[in-house]
């Protein structure tokens, strides 16, 4: 997952790893924080998935099975993309657990 803010409808991902808005207070050190000169609150910050694991684990593990032949591939892809499902499963409650969380303005 990745934090952003929007800024006049652009998003700006911040190089910041956070689980919810009241732990990134914490690591900012407070509610409110400057970014190139703009103050934003913690509460404006929103998360998003990176990306889709299920294909490329899918893609992974079939060419893995490649050595193992036909069954090998088929096996391969099932078991990628069950491991990338569930990946993104983890993610999207991550993503979902920050977006709902919210902070106060005490640390």
């Amino acid at each position: 997952m990745r934090l952003f803010i929007k800024d006049k409808g652009e998003k700006k991902y911040l190089d910041v790893v956070a689980t919810s808005r009241k732990s990134l207070q914490r690591y900012v050190g407070g509610s409110q924080f400057t970014i190139n000169g703009q103050d934003y609150s913690v509460n404006d910050i929103a998360a998003e998935k990176i990306g889709d694991y299920t294909s490329l684990a899918s893609i992974i593990g079939g060419v893995v099975g490649i050595f193992a032949g036909p069954a090998g591939i088929i096996a391969g892809v099932i078991i990628g993309g069950a491991l990338g499902s569930n990946i993104d499963r983890k993610e999207r409650l991550s993503v979902e657990v920050f977006n709902n969380s919210k902070c106060n303005d005490e640390v």
